[in-house]
């Protein structure tokens, strides 16, 4: 995300208001293409299955697989938080970094007010869950290209494994969506047009693009996924992945300069 200046779903509104970054886009429908495959090989079930039986007077008892709990998942069962607690803290030092932000960080001038903005962004989440019962994240989208793989499998010599199940077409819609309200947006305010040259060439372009979807699918979220949607619950999984986006993008633009 740091050598392309986008993440999977910023990716889509920039090329809608005119940012060059259609091999950057082809990079990333490649990487959910092949991601598709990988995740297929991945997840095939060993061959050998566990024991879930046991011996009772020489008959077998199966015994249910004990599954990791939903409520594990998250902060507060797994570290035995009060729920709301955990919540009041959580806002409370987002934005402590965000004043801390203001005063010594201040960023140029915005046609949009970035407290404003980020308003914007928590009603467009809850939006999204009440309206089509999903949250938002875009990077499930990029894997569009397993309907591809459902028309090759059928014609090849051979085939490595049944297809997985085919990505829920309410990505796509979601997706549509952002391409549509970013253009609609371009065409409301002139000023949001991109007018800055990044100098990318097709080359990094693709193979940027490329990593970074197949990073966010194996990561299962993106930034909207795992920043908005997955930190908004407190989920463990996306506090590591955020904190990794973090230090990743920090370290990668540190090399660089």
């Amino acid at each position: 995300m740091t050598l392309t200046g986008a993440c999977p779903g910023t990716l889509l509104p920039q090329l809608a208001i005119g940012h060059p970054g259609r091999w950057v886009l082809l990079g990333g429908l490649l990487g959910g293409f092949l991601f598709t495959r990988f995740s297929d090989l991945r997840g095939r079930p060993p061959k050998t299955q566990p024991n879930t039986q046991t011996q009772t007077n020489g008959f077998s008892h199966p015994q249910p697989l004990r599954l990791q709990s939903a409520d594990d998942l998250i902060i507060p069962s797994r570290f035995g938080l009060d729920p709301d607690l955990a919540l009041l803290a959580y806002v409370g030092l987002c934005n402590l970094l965000l004043l801390l932000s203001a005063i010594f960080a201040p960023s140029r001038p915005h046609l949009l007010n970035p407290f404003l903005g980020g308003t914007l962004i928590g009603l467009a989440q809850f939006a999204t869950v009440t309206l089509i019962r999903l949250p938002a994240g875009m990077s499930l989208a990029y894997e569009a290209g397993r309907w591809l793989w459902c028309l090759i499998d059928p014609i090849l010599p051979f085939s490595l494994q049944k297809p997985g199940p085919l990505p829920r077409s309410k990505a796509l819609t979601f997706a549509s969506g952002i391409l549509v309200g970013a253009w609609m947006m371009s065409r409301v305010m002139p000023g949001l047009g991109w007018t800055v040259n990044i100098g990318m060439s097709k080359e990094r372009g693709v193979a940027m693009g490329f990593w970074m979807v197949f990073g966010a699918r194996m990561a299962g979220g993106c930034p909207s996924g795992h920043g908005f949607s997955g930190m908004s619950m407190l989920w463990v999984a996306s506090v590591v992945t955020v904190v990794s986006m973090f230090l990743g993008g920090v370290g990668t633009a540190w090399l660089i300069n």
